[in-house]
């Protein structure tokens, strides 16, 4: 299952939280899993459908922003004071 999950999400951390994952909603959900049927395929199908359903969260999520990078970029000596518009000091004239 691990490897499964490694080439989903080609990270390791990542890998091992998704088989952690599914293996607790297995276990929550084991009343769902019909006696005689493959449970490898139901335990694959499961940590499947989390995958999806965490790259849909993901994706829906607006970025972010790390605003020490941006305060740090506006004090820089590289920027362009011309070009680059610094919206604390356009506020604080108000």
């Amino acid at each position: 299952m691990h490897n499964f999950a490694y080439r989903l999400t080609l990270d390791e951390d990542d890998a091992k939280i998704l088989v952690q994952d599914t293996y607790l909603k297995a276990f929550c959900f084991i009343e769902s899993f019909q006696e005689g049927t493959n449970a490898k395929a139901w335990l694959f199908r499961r940590l499947k459908n989390s995958f999806i359903n965490d790259f849909r969260k993901k994706s829906k999520e607006p970025s972010k922003v790390d605003y020490q990078e941006v305060e740090s970029y506006y004090n820089s000596d590289d920027v362009d004071k011309s070009i680059t518009t610094d919206f604390r000091v356009n506020t604080l004239k108000i």
